[in-house]
């Protein structure tokens, strides 16, 4: 495995301690993620190393400005898969991409299950709203619908890491 898939391997680490921890992905990060890229590149193939990272990076960004604008991605999110492409390549970043996106959509799948499930438990316990009625304390969620008990968003790097991980399987 070359230098730079153990770049990325920590670049990612980081990220994803920053983005779970305190849900962002910092500037500091991602503008170093594209440094570091740059300079590796440069550093092995001068002229061509530096094609390869623009090309990694530019396409990165455009691909994800779209989710960005839609909303679906932060644009820390964006900025980190820019510098996935700085470092490992327009291929691979888009293949990362690809897989990150599939991923969050089985995570998204798998929570949706898992409130619906929740909705549906409470639906099927009606005595015990009815006891909270006799003594007078309505419970908050008896007024809840399931779209107020979705997850607004979770962590990208939930699906990052294993879709970046499938994408080295396969690379």
């Amino acid at each position: 495995m070359a230098l730079n898939f153990y770049i990325l391997f920590i670049y990612l680490l980081i990220g994803l301690y920053t983005d779970v921890r305190y849900s962002k992905l910092p500037n500091w990060l991602t503008v170093s993620g594209v440094l570091v890229g740059v300079l590796y590149h440069v550093a092995t193939d001068l002229i061509g190393g530096l094609i390869f990272t623009l090309l990694g990076l530019a396409v990165s960004i455009f691909v994800l400005i779209l989710l960005y604008l839609f909303k679906a991605l932060s644009a820390g999110d964006v900025k980190l898969f820019a510098g996935i492409g700085a470092i490992a390549g327009m291929e691979f970043s888009l293949y990362s991409i690809l897989y990150s996106v599939l991923v969050a959509g089985l995570i998204s799948v798998i929570i949706l299950i898992v409130f619906k499930l929740k909705f549906l438990k409470k639906l099927m316990y009606p005595g015990y709203y009815r006891l909270l009625t006799i003594l007078k304390k309505e419970p908050k969620h008896t007024r809840e619908s399931f779209m107020d008990l979705k997850i607004k968003q979770f962590p990208f790097m939930y699906a990052v890491i294993p879709g970046v991980l499938i994408t080295l399987y396969y690379f």
